[in-house]
């Protein structure tokens, strides 16, 4: 085998990986389940960042974290953000499914994601996947405006083993139900 059929052959082998990922990525696309499910904005501290939105997605997650009394807070000299309540923090390894159109995270010992519930202050309580999931903005295109009362929702595929991928970002207003699909290009 000469130089150049090596070459050739290592080309070869690379397209294929890179064409097996991306096969991958349109047979879940076409196979697995889709849903709609709300976010919030997530920081990763990375260094290099690109033009990519993390996003943190918020699925259901009734029976994950058990239930703990709201603790009343000790006000401190020093408290800049004075409650009622003391903060709590905690985080389980979870699977997602779909059920009934909703994303639910089910607890799993050997899942392959970290769900985190936030109780603040005021005693609200939220639940979040631990990673953001990445949403590639092309360089062309120009980010639209959202209203001031508007919660963020993205279109994910679910697949087996590990995070959703989103789809698409949409809108929900909170006077309408309607989730409203924003197109980015």
């Amino acid at each position: 085998m000469n130089r150049l059929s090596r070459v050739l052959l290592l080309i070869a082998v690379q397209l294929l990986l890179v064409l097996t990922i991306a096969g991958k990525f349109v047979y879940e696309r076409a196979h697995c389940p889709r849903v709609w499910v709300r976010t919030e904005g997530f920081d990763p501290n990375l260094p290099v960042r690109g033009r990519y939105l993390s996003l943190s997605l918020t699925p259901d997650a009734a029976g994950v974290f058990p239930d703990r009394p709201l603790v009343p807070a000790e006000p401190t000299l020093y408290d800049a953000h004075p409650g009622k309540y003391q903060p709590v923090y905690a985080s389980e390894r979870v699977h997602l499914v779909v059920r009934d159109g909703k994303l639910v995270a089910i607890k799993d010992p050997h899942g392959d994601l970290d769900l985190r519930w936030t109780r603040d202050r005021d005693g609200k309580s939220t639940y979040a996947l631990k990673d953001g999931v990445p949403f590639y903005i092309p360089d062309h295109a120009d980010l639209p405006s959202l209203p001031h009362d508007a919660e963020t929702w993205a279109e994910v595929t679910v697949p087996p083993k590990g995070p959703p991928r989103i789809i698409r970002l949409g809108v929900k207003s909170t006077d309408s139900d309607a989730i409203i699909p924003r197109s980015i290009d």
